[in-house]
């Protein structure tokens, strides 16, 4: 029985994650993926195609890092260009990139004859894509931030969200000028409304002065029975504005 199939199956049993002599399996899918999205930028095709044979034998088969390995097995797996399975030789080669690279490591202990052993180590575990991994961090911590951050009085954050709204007012969709636009709270300040960029939208004057406090949602109706906008106008800046007001709730719980 394979490794991770039955530690699925013994968690549909007794409803919760077992115990594992290896890695869980939430950890082999977050494996799996750290493997797909990083190690692939790091290895050429054939090493990747070659570790990804080995992760699963160890990960997802057998349970455990060291595993013995009949390199023509995994040519089996694996169809060269002319149709055939691929050769001793172009299997060895991914091999041997993979232990240069550290990403794998050979026991030189066998004796001649012994089959191939190998330990296989977790794709969070090679130093590059620990790398990657922390950057990727470290990219969404300051997009996070940024969400957080005062769009309503930086000058260089106001133009964001004049370029985000296609400069133009989002009430009437008249086109502004970079010294002509305003920027409207969909949640006022006066009952609470933060300056966060999920929380303005470009307005015109006309339409900045005519809102005032009143709720976004309805003002965009007004708009569209007034004929300022077409139907199919009036339903993107809705899906907009709905998107923009969940954005802006995830904010305001996440600032608590």
């Amino acid at each position: 029985m394979k490794y991770i199939i039955e530690s699925v199956k013994q968690w549909q049993e007794e409803k919760q994650e077992p115990e594992h002599s290896s890695i869980s399996v939430l950890e082999f899918m977050q494996e799996f993926d750290f493997a797909t999205h990083y190690l692939s930028r790091l290895l050429k095709v054939r090493p990747f195609v070659v570790y990804l044979l080995l992760f699963k034998k160890a990960y997802f088969e057998e349970g455990q890092r060291n595993i013995t390995v009949k390199l023509s097995g995994l040519g089996e797996n694996l169809l060269s260009d002319i149709g055939k399975p691929m050769s001793h030789d172009v299997i060895k080669r991914g091999i041997n990139d993979l232990v240069k690279l550290n990403i794998i490591y050979k026991n030189n202990q066998l004796r001649p004859g012994q089959v191939n052993e190998y330990e296989v180590r977790l794709p969070s575990e090679i130093p590059e894509v620990k790398e990657m991994i922390n950057a990727d961090k470290n990219i969404s911590v300051e997009e996070k931030n940024e969400d957080l951050e005062d769009f309503y009085t930086n000058p260089e954050k106001r133009i964001k969200i004049f370029e985000r709204d296609n400069q133009k007012c989002f009430y009437c969709l008249c086109e502004l000028q970079n010294n002509t636009f305003y920027l409207d709270h969909i949640f006022p300040r006066a009952k609470g409304g933060e300056n966060y960029k999920s929380n303005l939208i470009t307005a015109c004057k006309t339409c900045n002065s005519k809102k005032s406090d009143k709720d976004a949602e309805t003002f965009l109706l007004d708009s569209y029975r007034g004929g300022l906008m077409t139907q199919e106008e009036f339903l993107k800046q809705k899906a907009t504005l709905e998107n923009l007001i969940e954005k802006y709730k995830e904010c305001k719980s996440t600032s608590i």
